[in-house]
């Protein structure tokens, strides 16, 4: 089971923009915050999920969190098939997917 029904509702959303790959002062501008409110929700996102870093954080979300999106199709990791394709088989596409 996920951990991520112990996170506050703006600590999801700090978490799956991370996930999406905004930089922190992006995540701050677009939930309205300072950057220091930003640090310190992702800083008790990774104590409640027992992570200890960024990669983590984005590796938990891949896995567990249907709100992380390709950058390429849009579609949710469940449903998202541009890792079929023949040019990034065998893991070679980073989620979320950007095509070069």
């Amino acid at each position: 089971m996920s951990g991520l029904h112990r996170l506050a509702r703006r600590e999801a959303q700090a978490a799956a923009l991370v996930a999406n790959g905004l930089p922190d002062k992006e995540i701050a501008k677009e939930m309205r915050l300072t950057l220091h409110t930003v640090h310190n929700y992702l800083n008790r996102v990774y104590e409640k999920l027992g992570i200890s870093s960024r990669v983590e954080l984005v590796l938990y979300m891949q896995v567990n969190s249907p709100e992380v999106r390709c950058s390429a199709c849009g579609l949710c990791r469940k449903c998202c098939r541009c890792w079929l394709d023949q040019d990034n088989w065998l893991g070679r596409v980073s989620w979320p997917y950007s095509p070069s």
